[in-house]
Formats: C-alpha cells, sequence, structure tokens
C-alpha cells in the first residue's frame, strides 16, 4: 500500500511540476496602471485586454480604470495610481491638455507614463512613448473615400467630431486638408463642408448631433463621423429620412459592429483601427523601457479601410 501511494504523490508531483514549468510568471514586476477614456466602446477595451495578456507574460499586475469621458475622474484615478507605486503608467486621455496636471504629477513621482490610442498634447509633460492608429493616415483615406462617392460633380459634407479627443482631432484635420487640396484643382468637383456637430464620441452624442442635422435647411451628401459609436447613433436618427434624402455616413474604428453597418448598407465605409495591436506594442514599450532600452517616442499603426464594394482595403 505504501508504495501505491508512494508512486501516486510522486505522479502528482511530477504533475504539478510540469504544470507550474508552463503557468503564466507570477506578478514580480509591480503593477501596470491603465485609465481608459472609457470602457463603453469595444475599442479601448481591446487596448487593455492586450495590454492585460503581454503583462502576465512579462511578470506585471495590471489595473485598468476608466474614467468616462471625465478628466476630474481620470486625474483622481493618477493620482490613486501614484499612491500606489505602480510601475507604469497608461493613460488615453479624455482631454489632451486638461490631463497635463496628473501627468506631471507623475512625471515628478518617476514613474513613466505612456499613451495610447489618444496623445497628451499639453505642453511641459514628459511621456515615455506614445502608441497610437494613425489617425492622420485613416482620416486621408476618409478623405478620398469621400472623394470618390461625390464624384465629378463634387457636393457637401458634414462633420460629427469630439474636439477634446487629440486623435478625432488629428481624423478630422487630415481629412479637412485631402478635401482642401481636391478642392484646389478640380473647381468644377468642389466639396463644401456645410457643418461640424460635436458627438461625445459616443452613440447618445451621435444621436443627438444628427437630431440637429436634420432640422438643417440643407442636408449634406456625406456625413464623416469620427467613430463607429457616434456614426451608429446618427444612423439611428438618420434613417427616419426618406432613403433620397438620407445622408451616406463614414466612420472610423472598424469595430464589427461598424463593418456589419457597412455590409448592412447603413454606412458607407469605416476605417479599421487595431486596438490589439496598439495594446500590444504599449506592453512592449514598457518592458524596454524598464530594461533601459532605447523607446521610440511615437509608434503609429496603419488603418485599413472597409467599404462594400471593395471590403479591406489596406494592411494593418
Amino acid at each position: 500500500m505504501k508504495v501505491v501511494v508512494f508512486g501516486y504523490l510522486a505522479a502528482i508531483t511530477i504533475l504539478f511540476s510540469g504544470c507550474r514549468k508552463n503557468a503564466p510568471k507570477e506578478p514580480v514586476n509591480g503593477i501596470v496602471a491603465v485609465s481608459l477614456v472609457t470602457d463603453a466602446n469595444p475599442h479601448f477595451l481591446k487596448i487593455a485586454e492586450a495590454i492585460e495578456q503581454d503583462a502576465r507574460r512579462y511578470g506585471y499586475q495590471v489595473k485598468v480604470d476608466s474614467c468616462e469621458f471625465n478628466v476630474d475622474r481620470q486625474i483622481e484615478q493618477v493620482r490613486n495610481f501614484i499612491s500606489l507605486g505602480v510601475k507604469a503608467m497608461v493613460l488615453t486621455p479624455c482631454d489632451a491638455k486638461k490631463i497635463a496636471p496628473a501627468v506631471r504629477a507623475a512625471n515628478e513621482a518617476g514613474i513613466p507614463v505612456f499613451t495610447a490610442d489618444t496623445a497628451c498634447s499639453a505642453e511641459g509633460v514628459r511621456i515615455t512613448a506614445h502608441v497610437a492608429t494613425d489617425n492622420r493616415g485613416g482620416g486621408k483615406q476618409i478623405a478620398h473615400a469621400t472623394i470618390e462617392t461625390l464624384g465629378e460633380k463634387g457636393g457637401t459634407v458634414g462633420l460629427i467630431n469630439h474636439a477634446p479627443l487629440e486623435a478625432c482631432e488629428q481624423r478630422v484635420k487630415s481629412f479637412l486638408e485631402v478635401l482642401a487640396r481636391h478642392n484646389e484643382s478640380h473647381s468644377n468637383a468642389l466639396i463644401k463642408v456645410l457643418f461640424c456637430e460635436p458627438c461625445g464620441a459616443n452613440r447618445k452624442g451621435g444621436a443627438a448631433a444628427a437630431e440637429k442635422i436634420i432640422r438643417r435647411p440643407v442636408l449634406p451628401d456625406v456625413i464623416f463621423a469620427v467613430n463607429d459609436p457616434s456614426a451608429a447613433g446618427a444612423y439611428s436618427v438618420l434613417k427616419r429620412l426618406p432613403e433620397e434624402k438620407c445622408p451616406k455616413i463614414i466612420a472610423f474604428d472598424g469595430s464589427k459592429e461598424g463593418c456589419r453597418a457597412v455590409d448592412e448598407g447603413h454606412f458607407l465605409a469605416t476605417a479599421i483601427q487595431y486596438p490589439e495591436r496598439i495594446g500590444a506594442e504599449v506592453m512592449r514599450a514598457i518592458v524596454m523601457n524598464a530594461r533601459k532600452d532605447p523607446v521610440p517616442a511615437e509608434i503609429l499603426i496603419p488603418t485599413s479601410l472597409y467599404q462594400p464594394s471593395r471590403k479591406r482595403i489596406g494592411k494593418p
């Protein structure tokens, strides 16, 4: 009987020894803290999930909070991260400038700050690395899709934007730059921007913007909404219009819901972002910095354009 018990215990010991070899590393390197602008948008959740997944491999624990577009809440979250003594901090700032005092506090505490998706554009702060979608490139893709849609006669466009998010501003700025160059060389196919409505970068804000739009005396041919949620909110209102009067919507995110909206004919196109790559690159930058390796100040990930006639255009 003793031999049987010994053999059983030996087998268990070997089994658990093997499990330990394959088990994820214990979080021995400390905490990486993440403050998201919102957890209601799958894009930001995927960034956090990618950070968490890779952090375990590198021996870090991850703490994730969300400020839901409230800059005061995000500032308080940063203060809490500092008091926890985290090893690194990742922010998707809800306001590119108002977050500055919190970033300076982290700088003074010696905690490296990384930004993901949206940058901190305030002066006098230190950001170790910024990892994001190439929002300028995506805005250009959207502009070319708009030009192609309006064709030789040109037409009108409207914007649904969220200016406090630096990423949204970049998309809109590059979009307008391409349209301006088009107008300079195509006087017979001018594209006129009729308005720019704020949207809060969410479904509710997109719907509120569309309620204002449908009361305008002239409706645009195309509406560029800066993300899929605001575009979905806008469509929920605009679909009440007769089909021949309903503006075509072009969005930005390339989420499952956004691509489905393209397939169903609700959106004309959406620019695909790759949040998993953003999260992975952020975590890689954190590890490189911890090892005292050189870290690029900015890492940009290209978008692809998703259209019904062409599906995916471009490579990630």
